[in-house]
Order: structure tokens, then sequence, then C-alpha cells
């Protein structure tokens, strides 16, 4: 689901798995490509999706219209506010004039609708940005999820990722749904099939002539089934090894360099090498999208 304008300036969207059972019952989007909003059930529990990009004048007003009379169902409400909730925790440059007034209308605005920003709530003490601003040289925490109360308990987890494929860092917020597990079916890996080895084995402990070819072609697919597993497995075990390694020493370079950017922003020498970074993280996930596009095709087209 998604809401724009002609432009591309500014796009806002809901991405839902096809694998969760959410029925959508409205939808509701602005012209200015800056709400979109999600009406449904998710396991006979009503809810509401929010995802807004704040413009940077009037924002509390923006956010009352957009919410409106919504608050019949618990809201999960993430994007771009455009606006810190306290300016002294919440950015690294100097506070602003405005900055209480802003911190003190927001907070109203939220008690007034029984929202919780829910990684303040879960991270009271610390310090973290999503998005770094070239012009005024400074970090700012700006993109959030403000959640119901209703929810809160539900909620297990909230957390600020890197910055990597855009200029903001990923937010997450985990509320599980309780869905029950579903089956998994076996789809052949066909860019691997290097087990010659299994299947002249298999032809070396059957040259008898007593046993039918019909026979032989269902042991053969066991056996290539199992030969095939086998091999995939450890091939996989190898690659996440191997790429678990490589990922793990690039976050640890990204988070080092990160805090020493927090510390100096205006070091270009420390941004280069972050920028870097990024790229070398941004091409892991890359890879990595690839192959779920190449199986998506295999799944699909063949």
């Amino acid at each position: 689901f998604s809401a724009s304008r002609n432009s591309k300036s500014r796009e806002v969207a809901i991405l839902i798995s096809k694998w969760v059972p959410f029925q959508m019952s409205q939808i509701i989007t602005d012209s200015e490509g800056c709400c979109i909003i999600v009406q449904g059930s998710l396991h006979n529990k009503l809810y509401t999706l929010i995802n807004v990009y704040t413009p940077n004048v009037n924002p509390i007003p923006f956010i009352m219209e957009c919410v409106g009379t919504l608050c019949k169902s618990p809201i999960i409400m993430g994007g771009d506010y455009n606006l810190v909730l306290n300016a002294e925790v919440d950015r690294l440059a100097r506070t602003l004039p405005s900055d209480r007034h802003i911190t003190s209308a927001i907070k109203e605005m939220m008690r007034e609708l029984g929202f919780v920003d829910i990684w303040r709530m879960m991270h009271e003490k610390d310090q973290d940005n999503v998005f770094f601003s070239q012009i005024l040289k400074s970090y700012s925490r700006i993109v959030m999820f403000l959640i119901s109360t209703q929810i809160l308990e539900a909620t297990i987890d909230s957390k600020i990722d890197h910055v990597l494929l855009s200029d903001h860092a990923v937010v997450f917020s985990f509320v599980p749904s309780h869905a029950a597990k579903r089956t998994h079916i076996w789809h052949f890996n066909s860019s691997l099939l290097a087990i010659r080895e299994g299947i002249e084995i298999f032809k070396l402990c059957n040259q008898d002539e007593e046993t039918s070819l019909g026979t032989k072609w269902e042991m053969l697919k066991v056996v290539l089934r199992g030969k095939i597993i086998s091999n995939v497995s450890y091939k996989k075990k190898l690659s996440l090894i191997r790429k678990g390694k490589k990922r793990d020493t690039l976050e640890s370079q990204l988070n080092s360099l990160e805090a020493q950017h927090n510390r100096l922003p205006e070091d270009e020498t420390i941004q280069e090498a972050l920028l870097n970074i990024q790229l070398e993280l941004r091409k892991n996930f890359n890879h990595r999208t690839d192959f779920a596009l190449f199986r998506t095709k295999h799944k699909f087209y063949e």
C-alpha cells in the first residue's frame, strides 16, 4: 500500500508480507504523499497502521489530522516526523528556540491520543540517531514509532539499525502476532548441481539386473534429494560463516566510525570512511537481494 504525489520527492508506503493473514478493511491516503493509513484485523484483533512524512511547517496539526477519529483500534504509527521529541537527547546540535514549544506540544498530543515513543520507552538513557544533516552537520532522531498504549505490553523490542540503503537509519519495532507456524516446502536449488560423485556411487551399488528400472528411478530420486540437501547445507554453512565474519567485521568498523562521527560530525575524513563502510555493507545486502530475486524467478517462471 502506498501514497504519493506526481513527483518523486515524497512517497510513503506500508508493506505487509503475503504470509501475514492481515485482513485489510480500509485504506486512507492524502494527495501530497505524506500519509497512508491501513486499517484491518490480524488474528481477530483490529489494528491501524500509519506511515507519515510530516512537513516541516505545522507538524502537530498534520499528525492530528492524520489520526483523526482512528483511536477506536490500537495504532502503530511510524515515519519521518521531521522533529525531535526531546532536543536535549534526540539531537546532537545545540537546542533551538522553538524546541521547547514543539516538545511541549507533541507531548501533549501524545497524551491526548494515548501514544508512546516505544524506542525511548525501552532505551530511556540511550542516545542514538537516525539522520545526519549535511547542512547542519548534526545527527538527530526524527524517525520513530509512536504506538498506542494498548499494545505497549505486547511490544517485545525496538531498535535503531545502521544507515545503509538511504540517508536515514532503519528503525524496528517488534510486536509478536502469535501466528501458527506454516509448513515449508523443499525447493531444489538449481545453482547447486555438483553431485556427480553421488550418482556414480549409486550406479556402482545398483548394477544388478533384477531390480526394475522404475524401482531404481525411485531410489535414485531419494539418493539425489539426500545428496542435494547435504551439499546445500554444507555450502550454506560455509557461506554463512564466511559472510557472517565479513559482515561482523564491517559492522564493528561501522559502529566505531559512527561513534567517532557523532563526536566529530564536521570531520570529512571520518565521514568519507563511514560512507565507504556503508557502501560495502550495501553491496552485501544487494547480493542477498539478487539471490532472493533469483529464487522468485525460479518459483514463478520456471
